[in-house]
């Protein structure tokens, strides 16, 4: 329902691509653009908080033709904080729980087998 109603007031990308080739002569306009594609490749949700944020805000302003409330900017904000917050306790038990991703195999617990390797065994 909500990706119908997204389609339908969400210029399309053939007419996005005009505007930004037609619009953006400037140095500075250029590096808006790449900038807004940079984050958008980054935006894992939830799991990359500041590019949600921003992606959010660009997304709501797109979709309001250039309308957000206060209200609207600081729910942003506040699930931004809760996400950011969630994502480094959940970033700091991965690495307890999996030191050796970061190479360091002298901290967490002491290797157990893994289901794979009890059921070699």
């Amino acid at each position: 329902m909500q990706k119908e109603s997204e389609e339908k007031t969400a210029p399309k990308t053939g007419e996005l691509l005009k505007r930004v080739l037609l619009h953006c002569k400037s140095k500075y306009d250029k590096i808006i653009i790449a900038t807004a594609m940079d984050i958008i490749e980054r935006n894992l949700g939830c799991n990359s908080p500041i590019e949600e944020f921003l992606c959010e805000l660009l997304i709501g302003y797109g979709l309001q033709n250039g309308r957000l409330t206060v209200q609207e900017v600081k729910w942003a904000v506040e699930t931004f904080e809760e996400n950011f917050i969630d994502l480094s306790k959940t970033v700091g038990q991965f690495v307890k729980t999996y030191p050796e991703v970061l190479g360091d195999k002298s901290e967490g617990e002491t290797h157990s087998p893994t289901l794979m390797e009890t059921k070699n065994a």
